[in-house]
């Protein structure tokens, strides 16, 4: 299927690298409880959990974060995140595992303390912070995922076209706590120009408009009045709009 690509798109998006992704992890759940980050991972740990993963879960592939909820610590219960994947394995059940670029945003959410997504259900032990860090950060590393498995190629006439190995996502959050109804905020933040225009063009007229007057309510990213849902940490309006910042 080929779509062309818009700036809308691609801002809800962060490259799947592991350093990339670290980055993103740590602004997401640095201080959370019974959770390590890479480079602070302890070794009996992530030995534990690779064990438990060992079918799915390649020896070389790096462990970026690691959520330990065993009782006594072997880290072979909770759940892990690499670039390509997450492994999780809840007390008394098999060790799974879900690509990033096949799980559908749409089909997970929070309910208490379990993350549920299409293959089963996530269990986090005791911290509701975790499990609603893992919601909006699974969402965006989901998204991204899927945008870096397309294709750029060239199209005759106009911008660029992507071919996508999967559907594209741009469907808002089904998240229950955070719902809004997509009718009560226009599509775009930047109106279109009043004719029609290449890719490239309506680039150059998106940049040429006013900066963000307002900014998320949770993350503090700068964000236009009717921006639909912030594009880095996931957050929705609030019944009153996002916070004026200037």
């Amino acid at each position: 299927m080929l779509l062309h690509s818009s700036p809308g798109e691609d801002a809800a998006h962060i490259a799947m690298t592991d350093d990339a992704v670290l980055a993103f992890l740590r602004e997401h759940f640095t201080g959370a409880e019974s959770t390590s980050l890479a480079r602070a991972i302890p070794g009996k740990k992530e030995l534990g959990a690779r064990e438990a993963h060992a079918e799915h879960l390649p020896s070389d592939e790096r462990v970026l974060m690691l959520h330990d909820v065993s009782i006594f610590g072997s880290g072979d219960e909770g759940f892990l995140v690499t670039a390509r994947r997450l492994c999780w394995k809840n007390a008394g059940e098999p060790a799974r595992t879900l690509a990033w670029a096949d799980l559908d945003p749409d089909e997970m959410y929070a309910d208490k303390l379990r993350l549920v997504l299409p293959d089963g259900a996530l269990e986090i032990i005791g911290d509701l912070q975790v499990i609603e860090s893992c919601e909006s950060a699974f969402y965006v590393l989901a998204l991204s995922a899927r945008a870096a498995s397309t294709r750029v190629v060239p199209a005759a006439g106009s911008g660029i076209v992507r071919s996508h190995e999967h559907p594209p996502v741009l469907r808002p959050s089904t998240r229950p706590t955070l719902r809004r109804s997509p009718s009560h905020h226009p599509a775009k933040a930047t109106p279109p120009p009043p004719h029609a225009v290449t890719y490239d063009s309506y680039v150059t007229h998106a940049a040429s408009q006013h900066g963000p007057a307002f900014a998320c309510w949770c993350c503090c990213t700068p964000l236009y009045w009717n921006t639909p849902q912030c594009s880095h940490c996931s957050a929705f309006p609030t019944p009153q709009g996002w916070h004026r910042s200037g």
